[in-house]
């Protein structure tokens, strides 16, 4: 029966096969699990839990939770010219963005690779680690008007971590006539001017409704949207700064919720809502402190748990950054009303990149 599901067309039965495998360790359906990796039909959601089924099988654990391990499986998948581009592509976006398995010359020859969907993970990695090494492929892409528009503006995003030193460059793309490309660079210097009249909203998105009426803005932004537009906003240091906080796909920063097909699950209106009111519904995995030290400095931010014997503590604020407190110092700890995730957001973005945020979010691939 299991063998069967494995091939069936239905790829939800597939996606159950693999998991009632990895939980019941039967690994004589290795070879088949193998044989999924090379199957056009795999999509990026069961190559991901195949993946992670052959860890599991193999090792007794899912080495996603070491991440290293888990690149190395998927790096002799994306080097394979022999298996489809589409594989390919899946192994490049399960890549951990600071994988030792691949280098940033690697990547750079990938991003130009004949096949488009390679070549836009290969540049989003590329964006994605920030580096000095990779920031400079990243300019290259960026300049380059010989590739596609939706590349090039993917490959802007990576400049936002390094603003001011490449300010040039930026000014310059600002006025591309690529408009993907342009309102990428555009983002970037409104956030270096940090002045809220250059804010998206302020400039494109005029008369917009209270935060309170969620009906007037789905009404305004449920359609319309690009995904591939929302992941530039879900990534970029200068736009949304989903990132810094949720995974999508695997990356990202684990502090709040997994936002992976988060639409398709809760609908459009309720992650609407939580971007226009996030302290409304705080989950208790997610419930916030404020911390009261003795030398009467106080912090804010979610818990990360104790260490060095319970003597410090690691907490993260909604800046995304971590900070260690000393535990002994610490009078009084209270739960806070308000979520770490920053009230006002909308206000930093573009009806746009909220068309665009919640297309990206209602994905089901």
């Amino acid at each position: 029966v299991l063998a069967a599901a494995l091939q069936d067309a239905d790829g939800r039965l597939r996606l159950t096969a693999v998991r009632w495998i990895a939980d019941e360790k039967l690994k004589q359906y290795e070879p088949q699990l193998v044989g999924l990796l090379d199957d056009s039909r795999t999509s990026p959601r069961l190559f991901a839990a195949v993946v992670a089924a052959l860890d599991w099988l193999e090792r007794g654990q899912v080495s996603r939770q070491y991440r290293h391990d888990y690149d190395r499986r998927l790096a002799p998948i994306l080097r394979d010219e022999q298996k489809s581009a589409a594989i390919r592509a899946t192994a490049l976006r399960l890549l951990s963005v600071d994988s030792p398995a691949i280098s940033v010359d690697e990547l750079a020859k990938l991003a130009r690779a004949d096949d488009s969907a390679i070549a836009r993970e290969a540049t989003r990695l590329l964006a994605l680690r920030g580096d000095e090494a990779a920031v400079n492929r990243i300019v290259e892409l960026a300049n380059d008007d010989k590739l596609s528009a939706g590349l090039r503006a993917d490959a802007v995003v990576g400049l936002a971590s390094a603003a001011e030193r490449h300010r040039e460059s930026i000014a310059r793309l600002a006025d591309d006539d690529a408009a993907e490309v342009a309102r990428e660079a555009k983002r970037i210097s409104r956030t270096a001017d940090n002045s809220p009249s250059n804010s998206a909203a302020s400039n494109d998105s005029p008369n917009r409704p209270a935060a309170d009426d969620v009906d007037a803005w789905l009404a305004r932004v449920q359609d319309g949207g690009d995904a591939n537009a929302g992941w530039r906003v879900f990534f970029s240091a200068a736009g949304g700064r989903c990132a810094a906080c949720h995974t999508l796909d695997g990356r990202g920063a684990a502090i709040g919720p997994d936002l992976t097909r988060i639409g398709s699950r809760m609908g459009k209106r309720r992650v609407l809502e939580s971007i226009l009111h996030p302290s409304r519904e705080i989950a208790p995995t997610y419930q916030p402190f404020v911390i009261e030290m003795a030398d009467g400095r106080t912090f804010s931010g979610l818990t990360l748990g104790r260490f060095d014997g319970d003597k410090k503590e690691r907490i993260v604020g909604a800046d995304g950054r971590e900070i260690t407190l000393d535990v002994p110092n610490i009078e009084r700890r209270t739960e806070s009303k308000l979520s770490i995730m920053p009230q006002g957001l909308e206000q930093g973005l573009s009806d746009q990149d909220l068309r665009d945020l919640l297309a990206l979010l209602s994905r089901n691939d």
